[in-house]
């Protein structure tokens, strides 16, 4: 099950399901050099943030193993919010884990999985991070022994 949530984790970290949140300042503060007011709306790209190489080795690879407890524990705690971040984080984002914990291995259990279409599709112009097109997919059921 702890791969299982580093390989969600990797997913996640790598095509967030929401690419950008918002957050209003409520203080004058200076951010990477930049001057913002106290009311001024910040955006706030996952998409991006998740790929920085300052945080990331080799950010576009997939690599579950960097969610593992003695890699993450020297990242900045907000270079990773796939669920955004603060009193304003995601409700769902802890049962939303382990769902796919509990899901993913069953799936892959009692079926086969190949993609049929593009690994890196185009991404299409939507609030939520998502491909364009569909993904296609053959689905076989594993003969039981």
């Amino acid at each position: 099950m702890e791969y299982t949530k580093r390989v969600i984790q990797e997913v996640a970290r790598l095509r967030p399901t929401v690419w950008w949140f918002s957050r209003t300042a409520i203080e004058d503060d200076v951010i990477a050099g930049e001057k913002i007011k106290a009311g001024t709306t910040v955006l706030i790209c996952q998409y991006v943030l998740h790929k920085l190489p300052s945080e990331w080795e080799e950010p576009e690879r997939f690599d579950p193993d960097r969610f593992l407890p003695e890699k993450t524990a020297a990242r900045s705690k907000f270079a990773y919010l796939p669920f955004g971040a603060g009193p304003r984080v995601c409700i769902g984002s802890g049962l939303t884990t382990m769902e796919m914990q509990l899901i993913l291995p069953l799936i892959y259990r009692r079926f086969d999985v190949e993609i049929t279409s593009d690994l890196n599709p185009e991404f299409g112009n939507f609030v939520s991070l998502r491909p364009k097109d569909d993904i296609r997919a053959i689905v076989k059921a594993r003969l039981r022994h």
